[in-house]
Formats: C-alpha cells, sequence, structure tokens
C-alpha cells in the first residue's frame, strides 16, 4: 500500500490497526521536515511527496489526512496524472488490483468487503441512546466506524475515532451516514446534507440500530432490495419509518374495508391502472374533522389522515408508481372467519392479523382483549416485534 500523509491520522490508524504496519510499502509527504524519518511500526521511511512522479501507472494511493483529502487529491494528480487515490479508512477495506505485464490482474491486499463503512453525523442525547447498539455492529464485525461529525464544539477524537466537521464526510466515501440527531431536526440535517454532496439513500437513523436482534447485513439487504408491501391499513407507512425504509408502496396514510383490499392485493396491476378520484366526505370523530373517502375503480380508500381530496390522489399517483410488483408483502387484517378466507384468496407473499386463534399459515393471532386495545392498535405499535420477529413473520404482543 502506498500511503501519503505522515502525521497525526496515520499515527492513529496503526493504533487502531496494528495489521496496517505490514502492508505498508511507501509513505510520502510534503512536509520535508519528516522526510527521512522512519514511520513508527513500520520500518518504512518517509519520501517527499515529489517521489510519487516516479510510482508506476496504476496505482493507488491511500491519503492519510482527512482535512485536505481534496487538495492532496489535487496535489498527486498534479505529481502523477496516472495515480488514483482514496482515504485511508476505505483503502483497508477494499483490495488494490494492479496490472501486470501478462494482461492479469495481482490483489495487494487480500480478502473483500465484508462490513459496511459509517460515518455518525450528531453528538448529542440520541448519540448517547444509539451509541452501545452502533458499538455492536463493529465488534459483530458488521460495521466498520471511520468518523465521528459531532454536532458543535471541537474534538480531535470521540471514544478513539477520528472527529471531523460535517463538510469533510464525503472525503471518507462511507457507506452509511448514521445520523444521532432529534426527530424534528432530522429534515434540517438532510438539507445540510445534501449540501455537502451526501445523499439520503446514504443516510440512516442512529434509532434503527436499537431495534432488538437488529442485523446490519440482513437490514442493508432490504434496504437495497425493498419490499413492497401493500397494506389494509397504516401498518405499512408505519413500518417503513420504523425502518428508516423507503416508501416503495401507495397503501400510505390510508384504510381499505378487508373484501376491498383482498381486491386490490389479488390484482395490483388492475388497480393500479385505475385513477383515484373522491367520493363522499366522512366524520373523523377522534380528531374532529372530515376526511376523503375516494374511489379506486369499484375500491374505497378511506383517506384517514389528510383533509384534502386532491393531496390523496396526488400522494397515491406518485407511490404508485415506486411499486415492485415482484416483491410484494400483502398486510390485512381478520376479524372474522369470513374475512380470513378471503385473505387466504390472495396470491403471493401475505401476512394476515387476526383477533382469533387459527391454524392458518400467515397468519399472526395478536389476542386484543388480553391487551386491552383494538387490533389496529395492537398491528400498528401497540404490541412490539423484534427485527426477527418481522423476517418470520411471528409478532409477539406487549403485557
Amino acid at each position: 500500500m502506498l500511503v501519503y500523509g505522515a502525521g497525526a491520522h496515520l499515527d492513529d490508524m496503526l493504533s487502531w490497526h496494528p495489521e496496517l504496519a505490514g502492508r505498508i510499502e511507501r509513505v510520502f509527504d510534503s512536509d520535508l521536515q519528516k522526510v527521512g524519518q522512519t514511520v513508527g511500526g513500520t520500518g518504512v521511511v518517509i519520501e517527499a511527496a515529489e517521489a510519487l512522479r516516479h510510482v508506476a501507472a496504476g496505482r493507488r494511493v491511500a491519503v492519510a489526512a482527512i482535512r485536505y483529502y481534496e487538495e492532496i487529491q489535487a496535489r498527486i494528480t498534479e505529481l502523477n496524472p496516472d495515480l488514483s487515490c482514496a482515504p485511508l479508512d476505505r483503502c483497508l477495506q477494499e483490495p488494490e488490483h494492479v496490472a501486470r505485464t501478462d494482461g492479469q490482474t495481482d490483489t495487494l491486499l487480500t480478502g473483500h468487503k465484508s462490513q459496511y463503512t459509517a460515518v455518525i453525523w450528531g453528538t448529542g442525547k440520541e448519540f448517547l441512546l444509539c451509541w452501545a447498539s452502533i458499538r455492536r455492529q463493529v465488534e459483530l464485525g458488521r460495521l466498520r466506524l471511520l468518523a465521528i461529525s459531532p454536532t458543535e464544539g471541537f474534538y480531535r477524537t470521540i471514544y478513539g475515532y477520528p472527529a471531523i466537521p460535517h463538510h469533510e464526510i464525503r472525503a471518507l466515501d462511507p457507506d452509511l451516514v448514521i445520523t444521532a440527531m432529534p426527530q424534528q431536526m432530522l429534515p434540517s440535517v438532510y438539507h445540510a446534507a445534501k449540501e455537502v454532496g451526501i445523499e439520503r439513500r446514504q443516510m440512516l437513523r442512529g434509532d434503527v440500530f436499537t431495534l432488538p436482534d437488529f442485523d446490519l447485513r440482513e437490514y442493508m439487504s432490504l434496504r437495497e432490495q425493498p419490499i413492497s408491501i401493500l397494506s389494509d391499513n397504516c401498518f405499512a407507512g408505519l413500518l417503513y419509518h420504523h425502518l428508516d425504509l423507503p416508501f416503495t408502496t401507495p397503501t400510505i396514510n390510508m384504510w381499505f374495508p378487508a373484501m376491498d383490499f383482498v381486491k386490490l392485493a389479488s390484482d395490483p396491476h388492475r388497480y393500479m391502472q385505475e385513477d383515484m378520484v373522491f367520493d363522499t366526505w366522512r366524520w373523523q370523530a377522534d380528531e374532529k374533522y372530515d376526511y376523503p373517502v375516494m374511489r379506486i375503480g369499484d375500491l374505497h380508500a378511506h383517506c384517514n389522515h389528510t383533509t384534502s381530496a386532491a393531496a390523496a390522489a396526488e400522494s397515491w399517483n406518485k407511490r404508485k408508481k415506486k411499486l415492485d410488483y415482484d416483491r410484494i408483502l400483502s398486510v390485512m387484517r381478520a376479524h372474522s372467519p369470513a374475512e380470513l378466507d378471503a385473505f387466504e384468496r390472495i396470491p403471493g407473499r401475505k401476512l394476515c392479523f387476526t383477533s382469533f386463534a387459527t391454524k392458518m399459515p400467515q397468519t399472526c393471532f395478536l389476542p386484543s382483549q388480553t391487551a386491552r386495545m383494538e387490533l389496529w392498535q395492537l398491528e400498528n405499535g401497540g404490541g412490539y416485534w423484534t427485527f426477527s420477529d418481522f423476517r418470520s413473520h411471528q409478532i409477539s404482543v406487549g403485557a
């Protein structure tokens, strides 16, 4: 491995990753006072940056100076345009391939990427609440934490990790930016992240790590290939939000009568071609407002979280385009054996919450009378479920 930068960051990396010492071939630095000195623990003598002019084309230089990454990248390109560069943290994860004279390639670093890299954004109360859970994923080898970007104040390190300002996160090229911030501040955080070149898809709420039985690798598989959940009520939207997953279904903030939902889930292609149009108003007693009941062909969708028919139709039309017909999971409630029989006719992957015991597969009995809650309350969070429960369709109900 070729390294540029013989400062504090390289010292820290050698301290945290002793195996790095055996991988370093040469070290370069622009500080002439360091030239000729030996990098501690490696036996490698520091060379002047100009020596990069004579490095063979196609090599990659690992940059061990986070705060000046872009300037160093430009300097390396100026000295030798045939070289590439990347942050040292990233180079530790990925093998470098170097062209050989016989047309094959050699791998300088063995192995392959087996974990996700991340930077934490935020160091307030939310950071403390999720820190132990994030560290657990690090200990299990599922996550490699590159740095922590504090909300305010200046730190050199936090819990042994480099502390960097938000605008330097991109230079590390992390797979994830974990947000440890209050919910009400997340919109402004996403905006600030976009301003420094971080995409929304890279960002993940820290509280997701606190889910019981959480496994980052399995979670990322679900995030990269999301399931489109068709639900008869708010279950889909609540679950997507709870897991910080993209909404890939139009059944958000609405509910359907059981038999209408069975029609929708049995033939989604047909109903996604239908326009959503206003039908009537219905009084929402607990919230004290009228909400629109919309028609989708011969179905009725109760959009009880809005007072605007136009907004309901706009949301439906936008979200139905995201539906993945090959990855649909249909979720509904059954209050009677007749509704459960109708559920059985739905094709594909499905799950039904019932208020009565049944041996039918793909069902989950929620004893609402014992828990003193309505079935929809249990389904939508009045009970609790773990990450592994969701995968296996087994849901637990709190006492």
